[in-house]
């Protein structure tokens, strides 16, 4: 033992035994031990070391010397040293009395630090016996216990670590429950929570595994426990489970029955069973306002995941109701600069961002995060959450540089908390990723996007919701270039997963059916693409409203397909369902309207119904206008199908202006290297090709081809077409 361990030591001892935090130093002078240590003045000493480093910290009282130490954290560790070295060879009774009869505090971190140390040391029987005794020190057995169930399996990843990993968890808790109790299942729980939010899944898979397979939900608290564990189950038995509990007859004025409606919700969540999810949170809910010992915050949970769940299903202003009744309570409860009325500041925000009013799901992320960082300061997951959120927004309304500035922000945070191999780690690269994307700069999004998915594979392996999620984004950016069968695969495989985790009745796989009939779309292989398509909707049907704006997309894409198939009528008729759907959900003048008004107005133009193709692009003008400003990538949308319309009824003069303000849009969003600059050149071009201005058709041409080279590249149909047009400029 080293001097200033010997005096850290001796210091925690003496503490424990005058139960004090702070002693004064004349008594420590005529100690046998650390005396010396106090004594010495010289800078090099034990005392003054420790001191100067910040450990012990000197203060003065009543005219008195008093030392203490300054990190609390430090003082348990150092604590459990001497609990372990004075309860050598006893039993857990005498860590008991030390709880039961010391009016200490620190006493229970203590304790749980001998019990970490008997784990590091290869034995567990103290903590075992000490979790059957029960009583005050079950707290301390939390952290030990799920340090023991890592222990011979953290970081295993190959088959033969896996299987190791599996057997000593199948060991510890057969030791575990060797003579079963409540006890266990109180430890237990709270272990795996410690797991879960240290990202220990494998090692909760194995946990959850076996007690689906032990536990018998014959009580309430069984069967509260047997609930939690359906997720981790095979996706066929998921079902099977929750029908084994949903029917039983429980005690209903028990609180435990409150939690067991409310955690059969979250497993029918889990499943996709939405409307049945949000009758189960009714019913805890109610139980909740009737009982006797209402408690408003614990209504908290309760509120947040109805509104999760109208949010899922696309009802985003029932979704902010709910929340706002959290936040209300929060409020009251918590007071403003609470972590809890951050959250519901926060998922306002996200209800608000998916509901298309990005203004006001900016202010709700920025009242979110400036009490992230009172609360937690600069550098917690926390404040790195919202700062990728408010890069999600920014995205959303083409504010790339702005959203990969936040995104980046929100990267770096999570670098310096958790590393480079951690799910949040890979969920910032992903969006990161995604605002390249929309940026159009496609070899940078891959490489955040492949940056996701390798440490999703090595955290998760490769049969993981994550990993399907990746797959999912890598595939829609091959989709962008146009490498249509790569991007095929990766949806296959993300299609693949999603039916193992969640079956096929599940909103994940609708879109990945939704996402395979758009490249077989792409292919022009349109009976292919209508069998996709129509199994991602008749999916989304089962789960969501009729007027839910997922079942909008799906018949926007329908609408697509039949435009693409010519019968331009039945993609009006797609198209203004998708109208009706989003007036009723939102209002006449959400953004996706205008969406859907430009699809109109082109399904028109095809038909050669010109007049009416404008009416519907003014009205898409209009509403972009009203929503976005004058600077927004579907205003240029909006430029570019007038210019188009235009320059089908021979009117030149009008259709280059509208060009042009399409360009300068484009340009100032995206850059002069996106695919969508090159198309309105394209299409400046053919109107000077057409009115005889040759020079300025080539100059046209040569940008759009040089886009096109350096982000497809030569052998891209786009490429081709343009080289093309040049080499018969040229011929001129």
């Amino acid at each position: 033992m080293t001097s200033n361990h010997l005096l850290l030591y001796r210091l925690a001892e003496l503490m424990l035994q005058h139960e004090q935090h702070i002693l004064a130093v004349d008594l420590l002078f005529d100690d046998e031990k650390i005396g010396d240590f106090v004594k010495s003045i010289q800078i090099d000493s034990p005392y003054q070391q420790l001191l100067l480093e910040g450990v012990l910290t000197e203060s003065v009282l009543d005219e008195k010397l008093f030392v203490s130490f300054t990190v609390e954290g430090y003082f348990h560790f150092v604590l459990g040293e001497v609990i372990e070295s004075h309860s050598k060879d006893k039993g857990v009774e005498f860590l008991l009395d030390l709880l039961v009869h010391k009016s200490f505090s620190g006493l229970l971190e203590g304790v749980e630090n001998c019990l970490n140390r008997d784990i590091q040391n290869g034995t567990s029987r103290r903590l075992l016996d000490f979790i059957d005794l029960g009583g005050v020190g079950l707290n301390a057995c939390i952290t030990p216990l799920a340090q023991l169930l890592l222990t011979n399996g953290e970081n295993s990843h190959a088959k033969s670590n896996e299987e190791a990993m599996s057997q000593h968890v199948t060991k510890v808790m057969n030791e575990l429950f060797a003579d079963p109790s409540e006890n266990d299942l109180f430890v237990l729980q709270l272990a795996i929570d410690k797991l879960e939010v240290n990202q220990k899944n494998k090692c909760c898979v194995f946990i959850q595994n076996f007690l689906n397979k032990v536990i018998e939900p014959s009580d309430i608290k069984k069967a509260s426990v047997f609930i939690n564990t359906i997720k981790y189950s095979e996706t066929e038995k998921r079902q099977q489970d929750i029908d084994k509990v949903i029917n039983l007859k429980f005690e209903q004025e028990s609180h435990l029955y409150e939690d067991f409606l409310f955690d059969l919700a979250n497993q029918l969540s889990y499943i996709g069973n939405l409307d049945l999810a949000i009758e189960y949170y009714e019913k805890s809910l109610n139980f909740k306002l009737n009982s006797q010992v209402e408690q408003r915050i614990s209504l908290l949970p309760v509120y947040n995941n109805i509104g999760l769940l109208w949010k899922r299903k696309g009802q985003f202003d029932k979704a902010i109701k709910y929340y706002q009744k959290s936040l209300e309570i929060s409020l009251l409860q918590n007071g403003e600069c609470h972590n809890s009325t951050a959250t519901y500041y926060h998922n306002i925000g996200v209800a608000n961002k998916d509901k298309g009013d990005i203004d006001e799901a900016i202010r709700f992320f920025q009242k979110s995060q400036n009490i992230n960082l009172i609360y937690y300061g600069k550098q917690h997951p926390f404040t790195a959450i919202t700062y990728d959120c408010i890069g999600s927004a920014f995205a959303a309304i083409g504010e790339y540089d702005t959203a990969v500035s936040y995104h980046e922000k929100s990267i770096k945070i999570f670098l310096n908390v958790y590393g480079e191999y951690s799910q949040s780690t890979a969920t910032a690269y992903n969006n990161l990723g995604l605002s390249f994307k929309e940026k159009g700069e496609y070899i940078k999004a891959l490489e955040f996007l492949d940056k996701s998915l390798n440490i999703n594979l090595k955290i998760h392996g490769d049969n993981h919701p994550s990993i399907s999620t990746s797959y999912n984004n890598i595939g829609s950016i091959w989709e962008l270039k146009a490498h249509y069968d790569i991007a095929i695969n990766y949806y296959q495989k993300s299609l693949q997963i999603n039916l193992k985790y969640y079956g096929n009745n599940h909103h994940l796989t609708a879109a990945s059916y939704n996402n395979i009939g758009s490249i077989f779309h792409e292919q022009s292989d349109f009976d292919k693409a209508i069998e996709y398509y129509n199994k991602s909707l008749e999916i989304n049907l089962e789960i969501y409203d009729e007027n839910s704006p997922v079942i909008g997309s799906s018949y926007n894409n329908l609408g697509a397909l039949c435009h693409s198939k010519g019968d331009y009528n039945k993609a009006v008729f797609y198209y203004e369902k998708c109208i009706i759907i989003y007036s009723t959900v939102f209002s006449n003048h959400h953004p996706n309207i205008g969406v859907f008004c430009n699809n109109i107005g082109s399904a028109f133009q095809a038909n050669g119904e010109l007049d009416k193709a404008i009416e519907y692009f003014e009205r898409a003008k209009f509403i972009n206008l009203n929503a976005f400003g004058d600077k927004h990538h579907t205003i240029g949308n909006t430029y570019n199908n007038l210019g188009s319309v235009c320059y089908a009824k021979g009117d030149f003069t009008q259709a280059i202006e509208f060009f042009n303000k399409c360009l300068s849009i484009r340009l100032e969003i995206y850059g002069d290297q996106h695919p969508d600059a090159a198309i309105t050149y394209n299409n400046i071009g053919n109107v000077y090709r057409d009115i005889l201005e040759f020079k300025l058709a080539r100059e046209c041409f040569s940008n759009a081809y040089t886009i096109f080279f350096n982000v497809f590249g030569e052998n891209h149909q786009h490429t081709k077409l343009l080289a093309s047009k040049l080499d018969k400029l040229n011929d001129l």
